[in-house]
């Protein structure tokens, strides 16, 4: 009966077989049939396992928080006149942050990401944050300064 047991199981087990133990399908079937498919790939990235600034930029954003990149430095553009920077080293997050009418400079060390986060979300009000629409129309107004510029310089040069 134990050997019985034992047959039924490997039958079960072994897809490509019939009740009779006879192959349903050759070898290659059943080896094309049985590899893992690939995997999906797509833009979730949910976690702190992909690059610790890119989750961080992603869970500031649902905040209205926009992250702007200038290598490996980053800031979040204030309303007042504040500076808040980040950067990332040796697995360690560093926050520095100055805010000019109170004249305090700030160094923080953070080696966990969310711990990281909660700590920008609760100097959000201080520091006024600019939101993502904001920071758009900064962004669109300091490119068409930079476009008339170059425009300007070339009148200049005579490459009108």
């Amino acid at each position: 009966m134990n050997n019985l047991k034992t047959f039924e199981q490997f039958i079960n087990e072994n897809g490509p077989f019939n009740d009779a133990g006879e192959p349903m399908m050759t070898h290659n079937q059943y080896r094309l049939d049985s590899e893992p498919s690939q995997p999906d790939f797509d833009d979730r990235d949910d976690g702190p396992e992909m690059d610790e600034m890119k989750y961080l930029s992603k869970e500031l954003l649902r905040h209205d928080i926009l992250l702007e990149g200038f290598g490996d430095e980053y800031i979040i553009r204030c309303e007042e006149e504040a500076d808040f920077m980040i950067w990332e080293d040796k697995g360690i997050i560093i926050i520095s942050t100055y805010n000019k009418p109170t004249d305090i400079n700030t160094l923080e060390e953070f080696d966990d990401v969310h711990e990281a986060i909660k700590y920008i979300l609760s100097k959000k009000d201080e520091f006024k944050f600019k939101s993502v629409s904001q920071v758009n129309k900064e962004r669109d107004h300091e490119s068409d300064i930079m476009a008339a510029d170059r425009r300007t310089n070339q009148m200049e040069r005579g490459g009108y």
